[in-house]
């Protein structure tokens, strides 16, 4: 079996990959798999097209085909066409003073949220009494709420 054979194999449409999913769910839930490995599968899976999509000789090899069927190619399972994936801009050399000046400001104001962010994350439990200095009331700061999920991180070898 040629090994690109492998690919092509799975499903290839919205349809197709949700009628697989569930068909997966449904067996790895079943309790007669082991979904350990599975997983595991999975991840080396998730690596592996990450690290075929992210090519760029594969990618600059692909967008000459597109370009050679008129920038777009059709078939039943997608539409491929050449766009731009993202512009950027460099403000560097522009010299507008107005720009630097709000650029050095929201920098300052980033700093000092983060500042102020490590400061409440250390906050004692029962909090702890702030004077507003406009008004001299006193009000009681408190921690963040912290909340977390769990899940499984797998690292492949």
């Amino acid at each position: 079996m040629r090994l690109l054979q492998i690919i092509n194999e799975l499903p290839g449409t919205k349809l197709k990959i949700g009628q697989f999913c569930q068909k997966a769910k449904s067996e790895i839930l079943s309790g007669d798999y082991n979904p350990i490995p599975i997983m595991i599968h999975l991840k080396a899976i998730e690596e592996l097209i990450k690290k075929l999509r992210t090519d760029k000789e594969i990618s600059e090899y692909v967008n000459k085909e597109v370009e050679l069927n008129n920038g777009k190619f059709d078939n039943d399972n997608a539409t491929v066409i050449v766009s731009e994936n993202g512009t950027k801009y460099d403000f560097s050399k522009c010299g507008d003073s107005e720009y630097f000046k709000l650029h050095q400001q929201l920098t300052e104001i980033e700093t000092k949220i983060e500042e102020r962010i490590v400061f409440l994350k250390s906050l004692p439990v029962d909090g702890l009494d702030q004077i507003n200095e406009e008004t001299g009331e006193i009000y009681r700061i408190y921690r963040p709420i912290k909340s977390s999920t769990s899940g499984v991180k797998i690292t492949l070898k």
